[in-house]
């Protein structure tokens, strides 16, 4: 123990005006993010920012400064130097829009819409599936119920497309625990089953990689419901491990590993890192009653290539 620059005895009583000084020094998982996130839209209530996958949006958990939040704020002090409130949900593997309100009304009123799954709201995601997918307008929907808190995993009961199974393809490449607004968000959504709906259309089939590029759109907004989802019916994303896919280090688009940042040395034969990113991307926000339509840049894991530039 330190008395300002002397070390003292533990069982030292304090007097007068000395000072106790404690040290503590924290690592910080890191995110695989480099430059300056990126404004697609703002009103004088809300500003839409494209978030890169692995970045959570709030702190918490392994994250206090690498946040959007805090990057936010780091970025463009006098723009965000007052507290931004999230008005949705936006888990940190998945990349695209997340909506900010720059005042606590307006973001109490947003969010309301979104947990009643106002119909207005429409959203539309991206993701890179395994498989050929076929059809257009694909309506999956039925109870999410979590079957496991301490990871955050969930599944899909009484379903129009039948019962997943509990056992998905782990994959040979560390999977991620849910940290910050994830373990929120899980905890918020074990209690009991809750209903969810999605649908989705083919974009484009990728036969080299026999992966598909489908377009989303949930109508509710449930903890991993898409990724739930798609795993039901037997096209997961193809690099989410939770959830059937499998991370592949030499796919033409693997996100990179990121190392953990421990305190101590990790346990023999535990990794030393984790997944940064799923191929799954927010895409666009629209709520026409307020005038809101945000649209984000579409990943290169999505793009055709005939349509590369």
């Amino acid at each position: 123990m330190s008395l300002g620059l002397y070390k003292v005895e533990l069982d030292h009583v304090l007097q007068g005006n000395e000072l106790l000084i404690h040290e503590t020094i924290v690592n910080e998982n890191p995110v695989p993010f480099d430059g300056e996130l990126k404004i697609v839209g703002e009103t004088d209530d809300v500003v839409a920012v494209d978030k890169p996958s692995g970045m959570p949006v709030h702190s918490g958990g392994g994250h206090r400064v690498n946040c959007l939040s805090a990057i936010l704020k780091e970025q463009d002090p006098s723009r965000f130097s007052l507290a931004i409130h999230t008005l949705h949900r936006l888990d940190r593997l998945t990349s695209g829009i997340v909506i900010l309100g720059k005042n606590p009304d307006v973001a109490r009123a947003f969010s309301e819409a979104f947990k009643k799954h106002d119909q207005e709201i429409q959203k539309c995601y991206l993701a890179r599936v395994k498989g050929k997918f076929e059809g257009s307008n694909v309506v999956v929907e039925g109870f999410m119920r979590c079957v496991d808190f301490r990871v955050g995993k969930f599944i899909l009961v009484n379903s129009n497309k039948g019962t997943a199974s509990e056992d998905a393809n782990q994959g040979d490449a560390p999977t991620s625990t849910p940290s910050g607004d994830d373990k929120s968000a899980v905890e918020e959504d074990h209690i009991e089953d809750k209903w969810s709906q999605t649908s989705f259309d083919k974009v484009w089939y990728d036969e080299q990689n026999d992966e598909t590029i489908i377009k989303c759109y949930p109508k509710t907004g449930r903890t991993h419901q898409i990724r739930v989802h798609l795993e039901s019916i037997g096209h997961p994303i193809a690099n989410d491990s939770c959830y059937g896919g499998e991370y592949k280090a030499d796919h033409p688009f693997a996100f990179p590993l990121a190392p953990h940042a421990n305190n101590v040395p990790p346990k023999e034969g535990s990794s030393y890192s984790h997944i940064t990113g799923i191929w799954l991307h927010a895409l666009s926000y629209k709520v026409p009653s307020k005038n809101l339509d945000f649209t984000s840049e579409w990943p290169k894991w999505a793009i055709e290539p005939t349509q590369q530039s």
